[in-house]
Order: structure tokens, then C-alpha cells, then sequence
């Protein structure tokens, strides 16, 4: 049973992984494995005020951990108000 768990978890981590690696590829203009507040944000003002949030140490650009913390947040207000619709 713990096996089947922690295979499970793996997969999951996995494809979590490489979905997050596949989306900053596509955003990353210039391939240098992160993402400038213009690849993130483009001309978006709500986008760019989330990047200053994000980018956690400060130095103008979102690495894979930053950016993958702004998918799962992402993610997480998807799911709310897809729990907020359904108590309507």
C-alpha cells in the first residue's frame, strides 16, 4: 500500500514538474530558463504588479520556483471559484 503511494505521488510530482517546465519554456522568449517581467507580463498592469510580488529575491526576473509558485496560486483561485459557482 505505501509503495502504491509513493509511486502515485511521483507520477503526480512528475507531471506537475514538466507541465510547469513545459509553460515557462513557451513564455521564456530568449531561453535563458527564466522569465523577465516583459515575458511574464507582457503590457498587462495586473500582471506586472503580481510579477514584483513573485519574484521573491528581487532581481527582475522569475526563476522556475517563483514560477512555479505563480501557477499553483493560479491554480488554487481557479479552484476557488469553481467551489464559490457551485455553492450558488
Amino acid at each position: 500500500m505505501y509503495i502504491q503511494k509513493l509511486i502515485a505521488f511521483v507520477a503526480i510530482f512528475m507531471f506537475v514538474f514538466s507541465s510547469f517546465a513545459a509553460e515557462l519554456a513557451e513564455k521564456d522568449a530568449d531561453n535563458d530558463g527564466k522569465l523577465s517581467v516583459e515575458e511574464f507580463a507582457a503590457d498587462d498592469k495586473k500582471l506586472k504588479k503580481a510579477f514584483k510580488k513573485l519574484d521573491t529575491d528581487s532581481d527582475g526576473f522569475l526563476n522556475d520556483e517563483e514560477f512555479k509558485k505563480s501557477q499553483i496560486k493560479k491554480g488554487d483561485k481557479k479552484d476557488k471559484k469553481k467551489k464559490k459557482k457551485g455553492n450558488e
